[in-house]
């Protein structure tokens, strides 16, 4: 059994667990005591954790992959956070966040679409001025009336991830296009539009959370639309069209 405290979205999570993986995996978000959460985990869960990846991949129709019992349980502990920060005026979102001078920037996509390239021009484009704070699942949490962008260890396959908190200037839903095109998203539309990449957690009370976040985020800061063709100038279209 392995036990240890992270801090995330201002939040200190106390795990325990069975395997070394996750623990290494949240190096740099470990703190030194403290609980405003408790995670356990065991057996039951990484077996949950392996029929719901068996089950997507056959949803997806792609090759099922065999995950280690090490991996499956960080998505245990990741599944268990998730469900836990509405309590704390916060969602883990499926999108890249990076800051630049100082303010957030967050790309909403599926998978495959290009959030990571898309944010990667951003680098080439700001350098030293521009970091990602998370590339895959950042958390978002309203600190008053100021909705923040934090870092977490669960960051996607490149391992973009930053124990860092940014506030959020503008989110952005992200598609391709032949061509570079940015537009606000209207009031009627802005729930829906978002709602697909927000962590929906099972329990009721968690879920009615979540929706009220949802809808307060919307309201929080500006909502675009990106079709872009991956080249430099998406870069430029999209920070023009997301800094105003």
């Amino acid at each position: 059994m392995y036990k240890f405290t992270v801090m995330m979205a201002d939040t200190i999570f106390a795990v325990k667990n069975l395997y070394s993986y996750t623990m290494k995996m949240c190096a740099d978000y470990i703190c030194e005591s403290g609980m405003d959460v408790g995670i356990t985990t065991n057996d039951d869960d990484i077996e949950f954790e392996r029929r719901k990846s068996l089950e997507e991949a056959d949803a997806q129709g792609i090759p099922a992959v065999e995950y280690g019992a090490g991996y499956l349980e960080s998505l245990a502990v990741y599944r268990k956070a998730a469900t836990a920060i509405p309590y704390r005026g916060g969602v883990l979102v499926h999108g890249a966040l990076i800051a630049v001078d100082g303010e957030g920037y967050l790309f909403m996509a599926p998978s495959g679409t290009g959030k990571t390239t898309h944010v990667k021009l951003w680098l080439e484009k700001f350098g030293d001025r521009a970091e990602i704070i998370n590339g895959d699942k950042p958390i978002l949490r309203f600190v008053g009336d100021k909705l923040m962008g934090y870092g977490t260890p669960w960051c996607g396959k490149e391992g973009f991830n930053k124990n860092a908190s940014v506030p959020v200037k503008a989110v952005c839903v992200l598609r391709r296009g032949i061509t570079n095109h940015i537009e606000d998203i209207g009031e009627g539309e802005a729930f829906a539009s978002i709602m697909p990449y927000v962590f929906k957690p099972e329990g009721a009370g968690e879920m009615e959370l979540t929706l009220d976040l949802i809808d307060r985020i919307t309201g929080a800061v500006r909502l675009t639309r990106l079709s872009c063709n991956m080249d430099k100038e998406a870069a430029d279209v999209a920070y023009e069209g997301m800094k105003n």
